[in-house]
């Protein structure tokens, strides 16, 4: 039986500034080595040893323990697709390389194995322009997009609908959730009494928690948060409510930091913003919090991994009928969906967003989003007020995290996907339409340039070793001298046609002779003229 072999071109570990994705694209990655489903891993990236040092932090996982991953530069990818028959490559996002592996797939692998990915946020402008590149006749019925979102798979379609009117097959969409990591229940207690007592809250006060990216133009609009708590405050004056604001920041002149607490001061509310906390903090807010609230109206969001991770909590979730959070939150059981409105159709804004940064475009259609405020003060009272409400629902969404959204349930939904794509049976005509499909906007670069030169090699040239090249065969030259692996070229493929060429022969017959593709071997004999190893002359 042949060995089951994982390919990537991305790394999934990555280091830099932590954001959404590359939580989910690490924690993924880990549920995945640690289950371990295949019989190794091949990871084809631009700093192979960086991504070998990233390696080290998580030796811990069950394939990393037994030294299953190897990781290869992106110039090894063809001649191992070639050479190894793999069972599946899975991408981290769609956007990045999907198109150009299945190109790749379809011309130099023996077998059309899957390609898949899952999305993450889908709404920057230049993703129109990706998803033209999905329009070929390459695809195949083992190729897959998992949509972490039903709100998600619905913008796909979009794109795909929008995009295709030429009838061409493309990859199938299935919702695949992503997932949290669940904490550790063991002293939870303690940790919730020691954040209330260094932030000076009372331990019987109403703390309301959000966390997400501090950032005024890029991800929310926290404003309707302070004015639905303030709606809930009058409501229920005689509870103590205090809102904690956290998450990743890098702007600290963002006016969010200056209008928050202005807003807050002015409404009478006890509003802590703690910008950039790390995990032990985040960790311990959560502990703290009595219900997690996250008003979104951005775009950017295809799923909400705050709602999974505060359930994963037992905590009740008060969020937007946005998106992902339709997924994730049920409806007066694990938490509260509050209503929202946005117009159907934008034309004057989505011209517009050709000629702003995405995040500017991203913040003027959050303006346009609206968050029905008295149903969300009404949710937020109402939560307040009723402790046995609170651990209800806190419970049922712990127990709906364990069984749905828990990072090993992710991937080993992603798992199953994987094995009915792989026992899909291709029909031949199909495999014949991926083979031959030409993809209009790969560029066949060599006729574009090939004027540039006075002309080209043909069966007729005829072909003679140099004195250079005796030199090299004898070894009284280094073969190191040419550093040929940085070339790509091995010393195995390069002395036979060396030898075949000692007496002279025509480049068709040493085209014969060679047991190279037949681009490959003229790349070679190109090489090898161009450092004058060999020469060409009149026969």
């Amino acid at each position: 039986m042949s060995k089951s072999v994982f390919l990537s071109l991305h790394p999934f570990f990555e280091e830099g500034p932590i954001n959404g994705r590359k939580k989910a694209n690490a924690f993924f990655m880990s549920a995945l080595l640690d289950l371990d489903p295949f019989d190794s891993y091949h990871f084809f990236v631009d700093n192979p040893s960086g991504l070998e040092q990233l390696w080290k932090k998580y030796s811990h996982l069950h394939a990393l323990r037994r030294d299953a991953l190897r990781a290869f530069t992106r110039r090894d990818l063809l001649s191992s697709l070639a050479s190894i028959q793999y069972t599946v490559c899975h991408l981290s996002d769609p956007i990045d390389d999907y198109v150009n592996v299945a190109v790749a797939r379809n011309r130099f692998s023996s077998s059309l194995f899957p390609l898949t990915a899952p999305n993450h946020t889908l709404s920057y402008c230049r993703y129109g322009t990706s998803f033209q590149n999905y329009i070929w006749d390459g695809w195949g019925p083992c190729d897959l997009l998992g949509c972490n979102s039903r709100a998600a798979l619905s913008v796909v379609r979009q794109y795909f609908s929008l995009l295709n009117d030429r009838g061409y097959n493309l990859p199938k969409l299935e919702v695949l959730h992503m997932g949290s990591v669940l904490p550790v229940q063991d002293g939870m207690v303690e940790r919730r009494r020691a954040i209330r007592s260094k932030l000076k809250i009372n331990e019987d006060a109403i703390l309301l928690f959000f966390l997400g990216r501090l950032s005024s133009v890029d991800k929310m609009d926290p404003l309707p948060l302070l004015l639905a708590l303030c709606r809930a405050q009058e409501m229920s004056p005689n509870l103590e409510m205090t809102l904690v604001v956290s998450g990743a920041s890098s702007d600290d002149e963002d006016p969010l930091f200056s209008v928050l607490p202005l807003l807050a001061k002015r409404l009478n509310l006890d509003v802590r913003l703690i910008p950039n906390p790390d995990e032990s903090d985040k960790d311990a807010l959560f502990c703290a919090s009595d219900i997690f609230v996250s008003p979104s109206d951005n775009i950017q969001e295809t799923f909400g991994l705050t709602l999974v991770e505060a359930f994963a909590y037992s905590l009740p979730v008060i969020a937007s009928d946005w998106d992902g959070y339709k997924d994730i939150v049920e409806h007066n059981v694990t938490g509260i969906l509050v209503p929202t409105i946005t117009p159907f159709d934008t034309p004057v804004l989505d011209t517009q967003s050709m000629f702003m940064f995405d995040n500017h475009y991203h913040f003027l259609r959050g303006q346009m989003t609206c968050i029905d405020i008295p149903a969300f003060s009404n949710a937020i009272a109402l939560l307040a007020s009723d402790p046995l409400l609170r651990q209800r629902m806190g419970k049922a969404g712990r127990e709906r995290v364990v069984k749905y959204f828990s990072w090993q349930a992710a991937v080993e939904r992603w798992c199953s996907m994987w094995s009915k794509l792989i026992n899909t049976q291709i029909a031949a005509s199909t495999q014949s339409r991926m083979r031959f499909a030409q993809h209009p906007l790969f560029l066949p670069f060599g006729r574009i340039f090939s004027q540039f030169s006075t002309g080209h090699l043909s069966d007729d040239d005829y072909l003679s070793l140099s004195s250079l090249g005796e030199m090299l065969l004898r070894g009284t030259f280094p073969w190191q001298s040419f550093d040929i692996f940085r070339f790509g070229f091995s010393e195995e493929n390069l002395r036979p046609l060396l030898v075949y060429a000692r007496n002279g022969v025509s480049f068709a017959a040493l085209r014969k002779k060679c047991s190279l593709d037949s681009e490959l071997f003229e790349r070679y004999v190109l090489w090898c003229l161009k450092h004058d190893l060999l020469e060409r002359s009149s026969q």
